[in-house]
């Protein structure tokens, strides 16, 4: 069966990395009307990760930089559960991660960005992918 969503689209239009304009700022405000709040620590979505090194999972959602990351495994992972009725499809997305160069060694290199509409195994699809990005 088709999922439906009950509540009206949003359009969410980028300007720039860590605007005002991104999804989860809009849950983290409540749609705008209530002061920012970390949408993950305030229960509004679900952050998790594949395990547990530095930081925490809802780091992902806030907006402070901080010191955040998973064990040096293969095919580590983090993931936002927005919750039942919310279905988003990205144009854009930012991912924050050291810049400095005495950190080379923890900076994102390869990652896949996937959605899936419930969660299940085998739902998930690829939005977007990059490998050995030195620059990145």
């Amino acid at each position: 069966a088709p999922t439906t969503c009950t509540r009206p689209a949003v359009a969410f239009r980028y300007e720039h990395d860590m605007d005002d304009r991104g999804l989860f700022y809009y849950i983290g405000t409540q749609g705008r009307t209530q002061p920012w709040q970390n949408p993950a620590e305030a229960g509004w979505v679900t952050a998790t990760r594949s395990s547990e090194q530095a930081g925490k999972a809802s780091d992902l959602t806030g907006r402070q930089p901080c010191t955040s990351y998973t064990s040096n495994q293969p095919n580590s992972w983090w993931q936002v559960d927005l919750g039942a009725g919310r279905l988003f499809t990205p144009t854009r997305y930012t991912l924050r991660h050291s810049n400095r160069p005495a950190n080379v060694v923890w900076r994102l290199q390869s990652w896949r960005l996937e959605g899936s509409v419930d969660g299940a195994e085998g739902s998930w699809r690829t939005l977007d992918e990059h490998a050995n990005e030195p620059n990145a």
